[in-house]
């Protein structure tokens, strides 16, 4: 880890939780697939959705693809429509 700032190391401590975090339900979920039980299945693939939805949402913004738009020679970025996921 660098010396990035208090903020940053807090918030790489906190994405390593969460996916230490989804590992564990993980192995959660293959046991109660193992036991057949259906609740529990219900339950963690609930859960698990929870915890991946904030791994992504703490992720670093910077990583992500975003559009890039040229105009009269300058790069814009993020300048394009949002288009459905569907």
């Amino acid at each position: 880890m660098t010396a990035r700032g208090k903020g940053s190391a807090l918030a790489w401590l906190l994405r390593k939780a969460v996916e230490l975090a989804c590992t564990a339900l993980g192995v959660y979920l293959l046991a109660a697939l193992a036991a057949l039980n259906v609740p529990a299945l219900v339950g963690g693939v609930l859960a698990l959705n929870a915890l991946l939805g904030l791994r992504f949402a703490l992720d670093n913004k910077k990583s992500r693809p975003g559009c890039a738009n040229i105009q009269n020679g300058k790069v814009k970025r993020n300048s394009c429509p949002v288009s459905p996921a569907f």
